[in-house]
């Protein structure tokens, strides 16, 4: 699938927004100034502990537009659905998820590549649709524990408690749409709808 890549840029631009969207860590790694710095008229002595909002840059409106708290993967890719180039200060990989500098993410590219292998993977296999009844999931909600963000659908482990929140969409194989095969879901009652 890797090297269908370039033939396939909603799916580079859906881990981008992914990444965007929902960074794992709002607040990147802390860094040390080794010099006295200025930064737009702020004077920062050498020594000081510098802590990025990494989750207010991923939102920034004049970068990404005025539907930042949307999950629109097509913010990355032109009118031909063509990848567009990346902001200059993102290190092109379009967020600010991964950090910056010299201390940038060392593992950015296996986290790229397994995102993108993933989601290629789930969309050629199955076949994904609200599950019937349900409402259908807001785009901002999430949980926050402070220096961690996850949302919400998945069994979560806690450090006293576990939390199960219901998955609402349903799964089928992609197989169970074609007209040629027939497949039952033996795990769900709901069967493939057309």
């Amino acid at each position: 699938m890797f090297a269908d890549r370039d033939s396939l840029p909603y799916i580079v631009a859906t881990v981008r927004e992914t990444l965007r969207w929902r960074t794992l860590s709002p607040v990147a790694v802390p860094h040390l100034l080794t010099e006295d710095d200025w930064y737009e008229g702020y004077y920062i002595p050498k020594g000081t502990i510098c802590i990025a909002n990494a989750w207010a840059m991923n939102r920034d409106p004049r970068i990404y537009g005025e539907d930042i708290d949307e999950f629109r993967p097509e913010r990355f890719l032109d009118e031909a659905g063509a990848l567009k180039p990346l902001h200059p200060d993102t290190q092109q990989e379009g967020h600010a998820s991964y950090g910056f500098g010299r201390r940038i993410c060392v593992g950015r590219h296996v986290s790229n590549n397994s995102m993108y292998i993933d989601i290629a993977s789930m969309l050629w296999a199955t076949w994904i649709e609200n599950a019937p009844g349900a409402p259908m999931p807001d785009n901002v909600s999430m949980l926050d524990d402070g220096l961690v963000v996850y949302v919400p659908t998945f069994l979560l482990l806690g450090f006293d408690s576990h939390i199960l929140i219901p998955f609402t969409a349903v799964l089928f194989p992609s197989l169970a749409r074609s007209p040629l095969v027939s497949l039952k879901c033996p795990t769900s009652s709901l069967g493939p709808r057309s």
